[in-house]
């Protein structure tokens, strides 16, 4: 399994996704560091408030572009067969292609939060812990689409996959607004996972951690989502015929 995330770490790596990513983020905190300056007052708060969105844009699109094609390439280009005729479960396979892109997502977004946190102290400004609470939360929002991209990508093509994926975050992150709806629609928020939960909003601007409760409970509700997407997705892929 190390082999193969060390391999799966590589690949991705090689496809130079984390410079372009890397290099657009820096262009995006210029213009946020831009925005920054047209407000009267707690300049850098502004500032980290928009990196913080950016970042989450950042490493979203990420996970779904790496989620939702990865498999289907090592399919197309009989990849796969290689790892598979040596004496390596599916299972192992499975998670070990997911454990190198969480690899290679952590090491991403280590990156944007490191850039993040730089151009805040230059501005003389300060990190509180909402904002590393905040950051964890959003990477552990995109392991879980990660995940799911991974299960769809078994039925779907990447395109639609992304499109699917798009629709959970979008409904995950408006539950309570679909909860106000009196429609057969609210049934979705029973089939998608909550991600509002993972979701700070103001608190970073505001510098308002969340209790060790809340943190903690909204971490483990993430957590749970997260086995649930690798599960499936394991489960299906064991009995697919390749």
């Amino acid at each position: 399994m190390i082999h193969i995330v060390l391999h799966t770490f590589k690949v991705l790596i090689r496809e130079k996704i984390i410079f372009n990513v890397f290099g657009i983020t820096i262009l995006l905190l210029f213009f946020g560091y831009l925005a920054s300056q047209l407000v009267y007052g707690h300049q850098d708060r502004v500032m980290l408030d928009l990196g913080l969105m950016m970042n989450a844009l950042s490493i979203i699109s990420v996970s779904l572009a790496i989620g939702s094609r990865f498999f289907r390439q090592d399919i197309e280009s009989k990849t796969i067969y290689l790892f598979l005729t040596r004496p390596i479960s599916r299972t192992n396979y499975y998670l070990g292609r997911f454990l190198g892109m969480a690899m290679f997502l952590f090491v991403n977004f280590l990156f944007l939060v490191l850039v993040l946190w730089g151009s805040v102290i230059l501005m003389q400004g300060k990190i509180s812990l909402a904002f590393f609470q905040s950051s964890f939360l959003t990477f552990l929002e995109a392991l879980i689409l990660v995940a799911g991209s991974l299960m769809f990508s078994f039925w779907l093509r990447p395109a639609l996959v992304s499109m699917v994926m798009l629709t959970i975050v979008f409904l995950g992150h408006n539950h309570q607004l679909i909860d106000s709806l009196q429609s057969s629609i609210s049934i979705l928020n029973k089939l998608t996972p909550n991600l509002s939960v993972l979701l700070m909003s103001d608190r970073v601007y505001y510098e308002q951690a969340l209790s060790s409760q809340q943190f903690f409970g909204g971490a483990i509700y993430g957590v749970f989502w997260l086995l649930f997407f690798l599960l499936i997705g394991n489960a299906v892929f064991s009995r697919k015929n390749l």
